[in-house]
């Protein structure tokens, strides 16, 4: 960690990934994780949820998660569903201009203080995605966020959800991505300026990953070294009961060459509309 962000286990900087989902979130978050002192906690919007009704366990295998334990345990009491449905897209005019959600701001502020004292951590990285929750956050933690804005091609977008999972990541059907990212691009241009957020292609991290995030961990005075150092190998996973599912992968490693499948006729129409309501947008 760089000195002249100066943060602390008392009061941690947070970085956000803002964007859509199945961009490359996860793995960012992981590989921006690998430095001292910063934690990558998944998508935090549903955690309280997730741990409540025990949905999914945690990447370290325990059952009960000891670490998640502890951090809850230093919390009020938090009505999980009320959590995750609060600060998404529906959210976002509300965050902008609205009365501040005074209750959802102090618990999410609440739960990153919670992990930065647990682990030890001065920087938590949270991969929730939704601009209102990025908006909350900044208008709870002011300076102490950061946010990164990650974007996948259309085309990457659409290959992505062409591939089914049984429980997790079900991807959407061509008509509801189109709208989808739509809604997206537009919430992320609505908050750009409260937001400030560092830009980053998820194809460029592929192309050229020692030099995205040489720049990104400038802008986020992040020491760039051991996380560079760590695209040479797997990835430390962590504490993980949110984001996709690569949190299950013990041998998580950033794929720069991977296969592409060519479109068909009704996807590249689909490509092509959401590169130009993006392209309208900039």
């Amino acid at each position: 960690m760089v000195a002249g962000w100066g943060p602390s286990v008392d009061e941690p900087r947070v970085i956000y990934v803002l964007g859509a989902g199945r961009s490359g979130s996860t793995i960012l978050g992981l590989l921006l994780g690998q430095g001292a002192g910063t934690l990558f906690a998944g998508e935090l919007f549903a955690a309280p949820l997730h741990i409540a009704q025990q949905q999914r366990p945690c990447s370290c295998g325990s059952d009960p998660c000891a670490f998640w334990s502890e951090v809850m345990d230093r919390l009020a009491p938090i009505d999980g569903e009320a959590h995750a449905r609060a600060g998404r897209h529906r959210d976002l005019l509300r965050a902008l201009w609205g009365p501040a959600r005074t209750t959802y701001m102090g618990h999410s502020v609440a739960l990153l203080d919670a992990l930065a004292e647990v682990s030890g951590c001065t920087t938590i990285i949270d991969s929730s995605k939704y601009a209102a929750r990025a908006v909350w956050l900044r208008r709870g933690l002011g300076d102490r966020l950061r946010v990164v804005y990650l974007q996948r091609s259309p085309e990457g977008l659409i290959r992505s959800h062409s591939q089914r999972h049984a429980t997790e990541q079900r991807g959407m059907s061509l008509r509801r991505l189109v709208v989808y990212d739509a809604v997206v691009s537009l919430s992320a241009r609505l908050a750009r300026h409260r937001l400030d957020p560092v830009q980053l292609s998820y194809e460029d991290l592929l192309e050229a990953p020692g030099a995205v995030i040489q720049r990104v961990a400038g802008q986020l005075e992040l020491d760039p070294e051991p996380l560079i150092s760590a695209l040479n190998g797997p990835l430390v996973v962590g504490h993980l009961v949110t984001a996709n599912r690569l949190r299950n992968d013990p041998q998580v490693r950033l794929r720069t060459r991977p296969e592409v499948a060519p479109l068909s006729g009704r996807e590249r129409l689909a490509a092509a509309a959401m590169r130009a309501f993006r392209g309208a947008l900039a």
